[in-house]
């Protein structure tokens, strides 16, 4: 993992993280975990980090970020959310993309439990999931579960569920 906020406010500006890996674990790139923990990222990337869950972010028990402008790019995860993973979280995602990650669950997004995601002007393109990653593969761009996804002028492009099993491409 490239970045850790608990119990703290941090502000990036034009950032670029690459290759963050932790196994068995979340946050590939970035962890943002507790009701105190609010990141804010203006442009910048995330690239090629991979966890077991939430390749490139993962945004736990109360925590908060704000995107705006920022690429996540080539992100996976081995089980849920290849690019980001919430919840009981929020996250606002203004402009920028999420493009070529890859999970069993979410290949762009997964939302599970509580959880709370704004996306305004974002483009999610080539995300796949893939039943080779986990039991199942679901939500080739988004998995939703027990959360709120609010969305205004996104465009999903080539977004695609692979497996026996498989459900819901987009």
């Amino acid at each position: 993992r490239v970045l850790q906020v608990t119990h703290g406010c941090i502000r990036l500006v034009s950032l670029g993280l690459t290759g963050g890996y932790v196994y068995g674990a979340f946050g590939g790139a970035v962890l943002i975990k507790g009701k105190d923990s609010i990141m804010v990222l203006e442009g910048g990337m995330l690239t090629e980090s991979r966890a077991s869950i939430g390749g490139g972010i993962a945004i736990l028990s109360g925590g908060f970020a704000m995107l705006n402008g920022v690429r996540i790019m080539a992100c996976s995860a081995a089980q849920y959310g290849g690019g980001i993973l919430v919840s009981e979280s929020t996250i606002h995602v203004v402009g920028g993309s999420v493009a070529s990650c890859a999970s069993g669950y979410g290949g762009a997004m997964m939302l599970y439990y509580n959880a709370l995601a704004v996306l305004t002007e974002t483009n999610i393109t080539d995300t796949i999931v893939n039943q080779r990653l986990s039991s199942v593969a679901e939500g080739g761009a988004v998995w939703v579960q027990q959360s709120v996804l609010d969305v205004s002028n996104v465009a999903i492009i080539n977004t695609s569920a692979h497996g026996l099993n498989a459900k819901g491409g987009a």
